[in-house]
């Protein structure tokens, strides 16, 4: 068997894991195709209020990390990441907007500003709004900053982290004295 991990060490990849954890993006677990969005700019993606959609663009149109989606339907703009040939990202659809078609633009360095990159379509809900929305606003009316479990969730292994990290640090300091004295006794 190896020799062990000092404690410090394990506790420093331990908070180093929950923060990585908290940062991970959430799957888009109802996005609407796995096609790439949009074709063309005359592309419609239907998508209900709460949705998502994922807009991908080409590295002919995009530049990882400097390409940007927008849309008045988009909850906020999105950075477009990825490997070389394809860069995508997730959009939320606000559960806000009315029903109607909307464009999206794409900001890039490479493309000309202004011109709508896609379309969305935010489909009627009916009566009631869709879960992810009901959840958004239950969330929203039971947490007085507004941004839920996730928010809690954050907290939760951020403050873990934290502590893990002071465990380690105090363990890594205990020892050195603990060596330290050994060493002045011998």
């Amino acid at each position: 068997m190896g020799r062990p991990i000092p404690l410090a060490r394990a506790a420093a990849g331990l908070a180093a894991l929950a923060c990585t954890l908290t940062a991970a993006p959430r799957a888009a677990a109802d996005d609407t195709s796995d096609a790439p969005w949009p074709q063309s700019a005359r592309d419609i993606r239907s998508v209900h209020r709460g949705g998502h959609v994922t807009p991908s663009a080409s590295d002919g149109e995009a530049v990882d990390g400097k390409t940007k989606a927008s849309s008045p339907a988009f909850a906020r703009p999105v950075t477009l990441r990825g490997d070389k040939a394809v860069l995508e990202a997730t959009a939320t659809i606000r559960c806000d907007i009315k029903p109607g078609l909307y464009p999206v633009y794409l900001h890039s360095p490479m493309l000309k500003r202004g011109e709508v990159w896609g379309r969305l379509r935010v489909e009627p809900d009916g009566d009631t709004a869709p879960k992810g929305c009901r959840d958004q606003q239950q969330a929203a009316a039971t947490s007085p900053s507004g941004s839920g479990e996730e928010s809690n969730r954050a907290l939760i292994i951020g403050g873990g982290a934290a502590g893990l990290a002071a465990a380690g640090a105090g363990g890594f300091f205990l020892a050195k004295r603990r060596r330290r004295r050994g060493a002045e006794a011998a």
